[in-house]
Order: structure tokens, then C-alpha cells, then sequence
């Protein structure tokens, strides 16, 4: 970061502090919702959100810059109070906020403000508001891994690794519980977007370094960890198709990271550590794939399998959103017909039915090693 952004994110910490823009934030999306799946303020929900700061604070300037970072939604510069007019200015700068041509309103750029489990980030606001493929992903299967999290069980002075970080939550979350914290990307944009998520959060490069590096360069047995976090690339799309960086992962069923990972942990794990991973695994009516070849790469290494799924979607629902991603990613003109590929490739390679979004979490040298599997509702072939 360059010292007028960093003075920049001090400044923006500061007006959030003044506000009080976390418990706002948390007001507004519940504490039901806030507790698992807090980025509720989209494109469907501001609204509503404006409508929340103009009846229920009376529409007062000083939450004007606010709703521009929450929402997009434009603020005259002129009627901004003078700090927030100069913090405003600093921001269109920094790029996280945009100016009209003629100067006289500020508005929303590719940033959205959000609040999720005690930590404030700036994330891709295209996530939620739509336009371009974003460039930094973060979902409900970030928010679920966390949920899952045994906090009490971190120690200040345990090591914790989160791989694939993105926006950083992840890294951030575990730095509310330990002093040790590394979080490891290779892509430029989300390792500038972690940077400024972290001095926002008021960390230092002592309690959560970041760094440049591939997570089997990570995972190389060098360094030994406590905890390890990580939401991978783990799309499969049919070949002749690619994805974004955060979204493709490697081999025929997108699980090649997975796979990575969990060969490396017991290198990679003290005795006692967790890792906690979490991917939409295709399967059958029985349950997800991946689950017994998760079970017999672990077996002779004293280590517990817990596998919670939140999530079951049949196959043939995600063949619309597969293919228009994949359409809009490679710039192709709406009419193209991509589905069918998409199909045929669930079909014949995934042997996909079903789609199982699945926290898995992994432990060292556990007193009861094996396998369980926790799901909501029954599996879909298991009657009732």
C-alpha cells in the first residue's frame, strides 16, 4: 500500500468508528442472518436499506458517504459535512469511490462496504450489484467454513495458514483469536484488496502477514501450522471452457486443490490441528464423491473427518448459472448455447446428480479418527 492510501483507509476506519457502522450494519441485516450469512445489502435489498437511513436516522448527511460504500447510492458532495467531503475526495482518489463528471456527486466504484462475523471488508461489489465478471469472490460457502470454525479451541499463541484468502475474511477472523496468522494468494488484485482489509481491520504485518505464493509452495513442510483455512477453486467446467482464478480448480472434477491440500496435512498440521476446507462437491443420491476417496487418503494418518453439508442442489439447476457464467466470463454473445455442454459434461464425467455444498473439517492426531457426515435433510434417495 502506498502511504496516501494507507492514510486513506485510516482515515475511512476512523468515519466508520464515528458512525458506528458495524452495529448499524448488523441491525440491518439481523442477527439471524448476520450470524451465517451477512452479505444481504445487494442490488434486490438497497432499496430497502436506503429507505432504513432516510426513515429510521432521518436522512442525516453524515451517513451520506455510508450509504455511497454500503450501497452505491450517490451523495452531493456539496451537502457532505467537510470531513466526510474531504474523506470522499480521498477515496474517489483511492479508486473505492467514483465522481461525476461535473464533480458535484460521489457514488459507488468496484467496492462494497459489508460487515460479516466482527470483521469489515471491502469486497467486489460486483458480487452483488451485478456488471462486469468480478474479480474477487466471496459467498455463503466463505460464511459457512467460518461458522463452523471451533474458536474456542484457538489458542493467542497457535499458527493459523488461510490459503486462497481473496478478500481476506478468512485470515481476518482468525486474527479476532490468534497473533499468528498468514494469509497466501497469487492473484494481484485480491492480495491488494487483503492489504487494504487488513490495515482497515487495524492489523499489522506482525499478527496477519500476507504474501505472494501458491499453496503447495505453502504446503511444502517447511512451516508447521495449528489451523488452516481454505475456500479453493473448485468449479469444474467442461474442456474448451475456462473460469476466473478463483473460481477453476484443477483436475477432471475441480478438486485438484482439495486433494493438494489434504495429502500435505500431515506434514503441514501439529498434532491437535484442524483444517477446515469447504467446496460444492458433485454427487448422487447416496451423497457427495469426493467424501470416500477424502476417507481413504486419510486413513493410517490418525485423523477425523467431519463433514457438514448445508446445501443440496440437483445437478440440472446449475446448468443455467454454469452457463452463463462461462458465456459472460469469455465475452460471448448471449445466444451462444452453452448448456448443452454443460450437461453432457455433469452427466458423463462429474456423474454429478446432485451438487452437496459441504464444510469439511479435518483433525490431527484425533482420539476418534473416521469419517461423519452431517446433513439438514435427508439425501435425496433416502425416502423419508
Amino acid at each position: 500500500m502506498t502511504p496516501p492510501l494507507t492514510t486513506t483507509i485510516d482515515r475511512l476506519r476512523d468515519y466508520l468508528d464515528r458512525v458506528g457502522f458495524q452495529q448499524i450494519y448488523k441491525y440491518i441485516v439481523a442477527v439471524n442472518h448476520y450470524a451465517v450469512t451477512p452479505a444481504l445489502i445487494t442490488r434486490n435489498t438497497a432499496a430497502s436499506v436506503h429507505h432504513f437511513f432516510d426513515s429510521r436516522l432521518g436522512g442525516r448527511a453524515e451517513f451520506a458517504l455510508l450509504q455511497c460504500l454500503m450501497t452505491g447510492r450517490p451523495a452531493e458532495h456539496a451537502a457532505l459535512p467537510d470531513k466526510d467531503r474531504a474523506l470522499a475526495d480521498a477515496l474517489v482518489t483511492a479508486g473505492l469511490l467514483r465522481a461525476s463528471p461535473d464533480g458535484r456527486e460521489v457514488s459507488g466504484a468496484d467496492r462494497q462496504l459489508i460487515s460479516a462475523f466482527g470483521v469489515d471488508l471491502l469486497i467486489d461489489r460486483r458480487i452483488h450489484f451485478g456488471g462486469e465478471v468480478h474479480e474477487v469472490y466471496i459467498g455463503p460457502d466463505s460464511y459457512w467454513m467460518l461458522y463452523y470454525i471451533n474458536a474456542s479451541g484457538i489458542a493467542r499463541t497457535h499458527r493459523a495458514v488461510d490459503l486462497c484468502t481473496g478478500s481476506g475474511i478468512a485470515a481476518l477472523y482468525l486474527s479476532l483469536f490468534t497473533d499468528h496468522v498468514l494469509a497466501t494468494d497469487i492473484g494481484d488484485v485480491p492480495l491488494a484488496l487483503v492489504e487494504i482489509n487488513r490495515r482497515l481491520n487495524r492489523r499489522d504485518a506482525g499478527t496477519m502477514e500476507i504474501r505472494r505464493e501458491n499453496l503447495n509452495d505453502t504446503l511444502d513442510g517447511r512451516e508447521r501450522f495449528d489451523l488452516l483455512t481454505c475456500n479453493p477453486p473448485f468449479v469444474a467446467f467442461p474442456p474448451g471452457y475456462s473460469g476466473t482464478l478463483y473460481s477453476q480448480g484443477t483436475g477432471v472434477d475441480g478438486l485438484g486443490y482439495m486433494r493438494d491440500i489434504v495429502g500435505r496435512l500431515p506434514e503441514v498440521l501439529n498434532p491437535g490441528g484442524s483444517a477446515y476446507l469447504v467446496a460444492d462437491l458433485c454427487g448422487d443420491a447416496h451423497g457427495p464423491h469426493f467424501l470416500g476417496e477424502l476417507e481413504s487418503m486419510v486413513t493410517g494418518h490418525g485423523m477425523r473427518i467431519e463433514a457438514f453439508i448445508d446445501h443440496v442442489l440437483p445437478a440440472s439447476a446449475q446448468v443455467g448459472p454454469i452457463s452463463d457464467f462461462l458465456r459472460h466470463a469469455a465475452g460471448l454473445p448471449a445466444d451462444t448455447d452453452i448448456a448443452a455442454d454443460v450437461q453432457a459434461f455433469q452427466r458423463e464425467t462429474l456423474r454429478a446428480d446432485y451438487y452437496y455444498l459441504t464444510t469439511i473439517r479435518l483433525q490431527t492426531a484425533a482420539q476418534n479418527p473416521g469419517l461423519r457426515m452431517l446433513r439438514r435433510d435427508p439425501l435425496p434417495g433416502a425416502g423419508t
